[in-house]
């Protein structure tokens, strides 16, 4: 269920302060949307860049499966749902 999983406040202090972003998010997110996108390391490189500036401006998971929708179809709520999961 995503719903309790959304809800869940991440504190974006901490996730700030040691840098969880760069050094737990971003190898993560490199493999995952490297898997999504293909051989495409142009479509790849550009998503990578968005989901982190969207999680840079402590976007809401509600509001970055909407902006990543059009690009993961189908695989979007598992994306959003495995990515929230490293932050919580």
């Amino acid at each position: 269920e995503k719903e309790p999983l959304f809800a869940y406040p991440i504190d974006w202090d901490v996730i700030e302060k040691h840098n969880i972003l760069e050094n737990k998010v971003k190898p993560w997110l490199v493999s995952k949307v490297t898997a999504y996108c293909g051989e495409d390391d142009d479509v790849a490189a550009d998503l990578e860049k968005f989901v982190l500036a969207r999680l840079k401006a402590k976007c809401t998971p509600e509001d970055l499966f909407d902006d990543v929708k059009l690009a993961l179809g189908s695989e979007t709520e598992l994306f959003v749902k495995l990515l929230w999961r490293l932050l919580i």
